[in-house]
């Protein structure tokens, strides 16, 4: 009866051993669902550059790149004189004591950490330790079919629909269904299809159409 026992538990290890291989085939062939500009806030390709705005890894959600109005909080321990807030200029620079200007345009908050820790301790400090946090962004836009379009401040995880509400609503000429997202990317601007559950960036322009019919 042990033998028995045993012969028919090797044989479900067996089974199980060949549901799991298929099982895992299935889900690696599987291909990708959603679109850029849907409502994840859009796939852009991974990198950096912009008056600001996303680089992605695949699959992942936009990775905020620094562009001019954006305000930093930057610490450098044991060195209050050279702490403080800095806002990216319209060139693209922060102005740093000792160091001066620093090219940080497109740049991720971990990159311009790496860059002030480098700049700092090459002539300056030993063993610096710096600290960039993102305290205040730059607005978005929204034109076209709205009632107010214009600049706007702006509020973190804010979607096209919410955007809208914040210019005043749609005119009775909009196209509720679809929308056009112009944003900043390493190599210019980039064009996104979007619907009203995307999420817009700081910097982002969202263009309200006008319908056809």
């Amino acid at each position: 009866m042990s033998g028995l026992v045993r012969l028919i538990a090797n044989a479900a290890l067996a089974i199980a051993a060949t549901l799991a291989v298929s099982g895992c085939s299935l889900f690696e062939d599987e291909p990708a669902t959603g679109s850029a500009g849907a409502g994840d806030g859009g796939t852009v390709a991974a990198g950096t550059g912009d008056g600001g705005q996303p680089a992605t890894t695949a699959g992942g959600p936009p990775v905020y790149l620094i562009g001019p109005g954006d305000e930093l909080n930057i610490i450098v321990f044991g060195h209050p004189d050279l702490s403080g807030n800095f806002i990216v200029d319209q060139q693209g620079d922060l102005t740093m004591p000792l160091i001066g200007r620093l090219p940080v345009r497109g740049q991720t908050v971990d990159t311009i950490t790496t860059d002030l820790t480098a700049a700092y301790g090459g002539s300056y400090l030993v063993d610096p330790r710096v600290s960039v946090e993102l305290l205040n962004s730059r607005p978005f836009y929204i034109l076209g079919q709205v009632n107010t379009p214009g600049e706007y401040p702006y509020v973190r995880g804010v979607t096209v629909r919410q955007a809208v509400a914040i210019a005043g609503g749609y005119t009775r000429r909009a196209d509720t269904a679809e929308f056009v997202i112009y944003r900043q990317n390493e190599t210019g601007s980039q064009e996104m299809r979007a619907t009203a559950d995307t999420i817009v960036l700081p910097g982002d322009t969202v263009e309200v159409q006008r319908r056809l019919f």
